[in-house]
């Protein structure tokens, strides 16, 4: 009898253990996936109107280049009414904790190689531009409306170009959010699964590469698997002139990494739309795959199934 309770004891305590270390595995394994997604927008369907018309104050920091950068394209590219002002990060005490602001900022992955920039971070660790309900050193989820991916790579000569891409996609996710029929279709899950720009915008593009980014392999062939124009660019000059110029025939790629995953885009050089978007570990070299130009393909043909 005793010799029994003991086994059992023993086995319901082995059982115990087995299924919360299942438990603890399975919410990391989601943990992961999730974090690994994107997270364009943060933001509910009732408050875009609000975001549109809030004025936001555009921190801005140690580095000239890229202050002069966002200004730049903050004045040219902004589509929306609320009106804007800049202020310097160590100026800020007077806008803070206020409703009728919002603030954008830059937040600096930790991956990022070149970047000198004294800036913010977020809690899922980001490259990029970020609109936020509250500016803090170290933004937080329940505070972030929305970002826009840089590359980690930024250096000088590519601050404005970096800055108007970055943009021109908060412009194009918060169009996005405005026309979209509940919270659900703006979540996190359906914006990375699939975001809901018109992929018919992919028809007669020529997608251009950089030569550091292109991960084809031996006798692949980009055109073919794309099924259009495919350009490999020597210098990040040659695609920041793409960025500059909106050239309306263009797609092209680019990837950010942070301490945990390679995220790889595609957009339309006007407008600039996203068109592709796909999340790998931080082991991934980051370029752009023969599997990437498939995905894109089956996109288009798909969209035009529909039209």
């Amino acid at each position: 009898m005793y010799l029994f309770v003991a086994v059992s004891q023993s086995r319901l305590t082995a059982i115990f253990l087995y299924m919360k270390l299942k438990y603890l595995l399975l919410m990391c394994f989601f943990g992961v996936i999730l974090k690994g997604n994107a997270q364009f927008g943060f933001v509910k369907k009732s408050e875009i109107d609000v975001v549109k018309d809030s004025r936001i104050v555009v921190v801005l920091f140690n580095d000239s280049n890229y202050n002069a950068s966002i200004q730049k394209a903050f004045d040219r590219y902004w589509k929306f009414n609320g009106g804007y002002i800049f202020v310097s990060d160590t100026m800020l005490k007077q806008y803070q904790n206020k409703p009728e602001y919002i603030y954008l900022v830059f937040s600096k992955s930790k991956a990022s190689n070149k970047l000198k920039i004294k800036a913010c971070s977020t809690e899922d660790d980001m490259n990029g531009l970020i609109l936020t309900k509250k500016y803090k050193r170290k933004v937080t989820t329940d505070v972030l409306i929305a970002n826009a991916f840089c590359s980690n790579k930024i250096d000088t000569p590519d601050w404005y170009p970096e800055m108007v891409r970055a943009v021109q996609l908060l412009n194009n996710f918060m169009d996005l959010a405005a026309m979209a029929k509940d919270d659900k279709s703006i979540s996190t899950a359906t914006l990375t699964k699939n975001y809901p720009t018109n992929k018919t915008a992919l028809n007669d593009k020529t997608l251009y590469v950089l030569k550091s980014d292109n991960g084809l392999k031996g006798k692949e062939d980009g055109a073919q698997l794309w099924g259009n124009s495919y350009e490999v660019l020597d210098e990040r000059d040659e695609m920041n002139k793409l960025i500059l110029e909106q050239n309306p025939d263009a797609l092209y790629f680019f990837s950010t990494k942070d301490a945990e995953y390679c995220n790889k885009l595609i957009v339309t050089a006007s407008g600039t739309e996203l068109m592709y978007y796909t999340s790998t570990k931080a082991t991934d070299p980051c370029q752009c795959t023969a599997k990437d130009l498939k995905a894109l393909k089956e996109m288009r043909v798909n969209a035009n199934k529909v039209k």
